[in-house]
């Protein structure tokens, strides 16, 4: 069965660099993407991507502006469904905190400029869809 979801994800940047996260839950092997996570029913996009991020890596940011959106279909592999996901891109900025991975959403951070970002293998493949879409500075 497959089941939609709106997720939120953001461009963390410092020092000219992006915050990337492993996510080995998604699909067959996992992939890199930036941090983020699904809406929860209610909520608005902004909150949900504030509790994201601290949840995932217990850092407060701040939200400065939307990028752009990309889509995907993927399989959650520790619930088995295949879904189908837009995911909203925004950037943002680290007001709090250092990264710290759970090693349940993330097992694997690192700090990367957007080039080598876009080359990291495997790359979620909404962030795909995102980089041919839009162009982010």
């Amino acid at each position: 069965m497959e089941r939609p979801h709106a997720v939120v994800s953001g461009f963390i940047k410092r020092n000219e660099k992006y915050l990337v996260v492993y996510d080995s839950r998604l699909d067959e092997k996992g992939f890199w993407r930036v941090p983020g996570g699904r809406v929860e029913n209610g909520e608005n996009v902004e909150d949900a991507l504030v509790r994201e991020i601290n949840e995932e890596l217990k850092i407060n940011i701040k939200i400065k502006k939307f990028l752009g959106f990309g889509q995907d279909s993927i399989l959650i592999r520790s619930k088995n469904f295949k879904c189908s996901r837009l995911i909203l891109y925004f950037e943002c900025e680290c007001i709090s905190g250092e990264p710290k991975v759970d090693n349940y959403e993330a097992t694997e951070f690192r700090w990367v400029t957007l080039d080598e970002m876009k080359r990291m293998e495997p790359l979620e493949p909404a962030m795909n869809d995102f980089f041919k879409r839009f162009k982010i500075k």
